[in-house]
């Protein structure tokens, strides 16, 4: 698991982003935080999932970039805005993976 060097932290989250972080790099059991990753099928952008997902066994052999975290799937979608619109701002496009990379 890899994670985006400006890792997008929902409101939810809050001070126990670190913990959360720890609980995901040595997968733990999480209920009610939501996972934004770089999705791995390059004609889509992004996947939200629940990150008790993590624990199936397609992500486990997966090697996962996670983009962000959030407290809820709300303010998962509302990230993935944010991080679509600073894209456009500064590309003119949504080529996320040109941007991040």
């Amino acid at each position: 698991m890899r994670l985006y060097k400006n890792l997008l932290v929902g409101d939810q989250i809050g001070y126990k982003k670190y913990q959360i972080l720890w609980r995901l790099r040595h997968n733990k059991f999480q209920v009610g935080i939501y996972v934004i990753l770089m999705a791995p099928d390059p004609q889509n952008l992004m996947e939200v999932i629940p990150a008790s997902l993590l624990h199936q066994s397609y992500y486990q052999k997966q090697d996962l970039f996670v983009l962000g975290i959030a407290g809820s799937k709300r303010e998962a979608y509302e990230l993935v805005r944010q991080l679509i619109e600073e894209v456009y701002k500064r590309t003119g496009g949504v080529a996320l993976r040109e941007y991040i990379q």
